[in-house]
């Protein structure tokens, strides 16, 4: 009996041993204090979530863009569905090219099956050098023009206050935008105002008879004809009277006569009147200078 209460006290102690093992493998771990606290372990917040806005989308396609040499170079940067990015990345490349670089693109660049491209490539270009870039404009201008109306037109501006040859013949070109003749010119028109009005009207009757404006209709000449009336009337009709016959003699014709008329129409009627018929031949043009010499007079006050 003593062995075998030995051997069964032997038992359970093993028994205890065992599943207090256990019982402290499966309990946490206690932290040893320090300086008699036991540190505290808090658990991490979950990370916020990174939002990354469009303009940074945008940043980060427009650093990853290479230069570019060629046409198809520029069409690579073209990402479907992203136009915004596209146009961007485009616009970043074609920062770098130098004018004559512009010129080799544009050659290469089938523009009716690539308007983002070219739209882009004219946007860019109008800014480095506007004379060829206007040109490659008004050789498209179906594709392109409607995008690039408003750069075009400043562009025209610094073309004719530099060079007034380049920008007749630009406006001369065969493939042209009524609308965009007359607003071009207008703007160049308004831009002289202050100027001698002999002077203006002289370079006006110029560029109008070279680009052929008497197929756009363009009639605005802002105040020079009143001006110059105003200064000298003989003068300025006899100037008038000496351009080639068409559209524009007649229009400044009716402009000068109009302010005549309005100043002193008494002496409007008896100029015109006085004109020899080789100067000034009978018919519509004689008629309709005295006619809107009379419309233009100032009513007479009502005698009392």
């Amino acid at each position: 009996m003593k062995h075998t209460g030995f051997t069964l006290a032997a038992c359970v102690c093993f028994a205890a041993g065992w599943w207090g093992d256990g019982w402290l493998a499966r309990r946490p771990a206690v932290t040893e204090p320090v300086n008699g606290q036991i540190p505290m372990t808090v658990p991490a917040m979950p990370a916020a979530p990174v939002v990354v806005s469009v303009a940074e989308v945008v940043s980060r396609e427009n650093r990853k863009v290479p230069a570019i040499r060629t046409a198809e170079d520029l069409l690579r940067l073209i990402i479907p569905g992203r136009e915004a990015v596209s146009r961007a990345a485009i616009q970043r490349a074609l920062a770098s090219l130098k004018p004559q670089d512009f010129a080799m693109i544009a050659g290469e660049l089938k523009v009716t099956d690539n308007r983002l491209a070219a739209v882009a490539l004219a946007e860019r270009w109008l800014n480095v050098d506007p004379v060829p870039a206007l040109e490659f404009v008004f050789r498209h201008l179906d594709a392109i023009l409607s995008n690039v109306y408003h750069p075009c037109l400043a562009a025209m501006e610094k073309v004719f206050a530099s060079d007034l040859t380049a920008a007749t013949r630009l406006l001369s070109m065969p493939a042209r935008d009524r609308a965009f003749y007359i607003d071009a010119r207008l703007a160049w028109i308004s831009s002289m105002d202050g100027q001698d009005p002999a002077k203006a009207l002289a370079a006006i009757a110029e560029f109008e008879m070279k680009s052929g404006n008497d197929r756009m209709g363009a009639e605005v000449l802002r105040e020079f004809p009143s001006r110059w009336i105003g200064e000298d009337p003989q003068a300025a009709m006899e100037w008038a009277l000496a351009l080639p016959p068409g559209f524009t003699r007649n229009n400044i014709l009716e402009k000068m006569a109009d302010a005549w008329g309005a100043m002193d129409a008494v002496a409007a009627q008896d100029y015109v009147n006085a004109l020899p018929v080789a100067t000034l031949p009978k018919g519509n043009l004689r008629n309709g200078l005295l006619g809107r010499i009379t419309r233009a007079t100032p009513a007479r006050p009502a005698e009392k």
